[in-house]
């Protein structure tokens, strides 16, 4: 029905061309006015058109990347969760086997020394007063002639040590009172 309807056309616009020349003109030109108008029309519809869908595009691809950037950022942070709980989890077994294995060797090594013979020679010195005459001799002699607060099992003193012997230290309290402290009644030394 179109190509007929095309071919009628033509035989007309043939026919009013030989008849009616004028008439065909202006005809002619009224046609092609309107397929201009037509062309810018489609042409418009066309850009509207292109325009609409490159928004919905746009639209359906940002909507798109939102929602697989939510989901990996999900997925992300469920891994990191997962990783966190199975680290935590295997730093504390091995915190736990760490703790075992110190336990243990320190357990060894306090019962290496308390039975060693150098720890019962330590002890008989103390028990028998030379080992802690010895630091305290050491710790007198760095308040030789300084002020010095000395602890006793009888009380506290002052005064300025002037003199540190073997086993005994000698404080002046005032200009007129010397005190002779032994070191096996000396519990602590400080400086005033």
């Amino acid at each position: 029905m179109k190509i007929r309807f095309k071919g009628q056309a033509k035989l007309f616009m043939k026919n009013l061309k030989r008849t009616n020349p004028g008439y065909y003109r202006v005809l002619k030109s009224y046609f092609k006015d309107q397929r201009k108008k037509l062309e810018k029309e489609f042409e418009h519809d066309l850009k509207k058109q292109r325009k609409k869908l490159e928004d919905e595009f746009e639209d359906d691809l940002k909507k798109q990347r939102r929602k697989l950037r939510d989901e990996f950022e999900d997925d992300l942070k469920k891994q990191r969760r997962k990783l966190i709980k199975e680290f935590k989890k295997s730093l504390r077994k091995q915190t736990d086997k760490l703790e075992d294995i110190m336990e243990s060797q320190i357990e060894d090594g306090l019962e290496d020394e308390l039975y060693s013979e150098r720890f019962a020679n330590l002890l008989r010195s103390v028990l028998r007063g030379e080992e802690l005459g010895n630091n305290f001799r050491e710790i007198a002699e760095q308040f030789l002639n300084d002020d010095a607060e000395v602890v006793t099992n009888a009380g506290t003193i002052s005064g300025v040590v002037i003199e540190v012997g073997d086993n005994y230290l000698i404080l002046q309290e005032t200009d007129s009172t010397i005190i002779i402290v032994p070191f096996e009644n000396l519990i602590s030394i400080r400086p005033q």
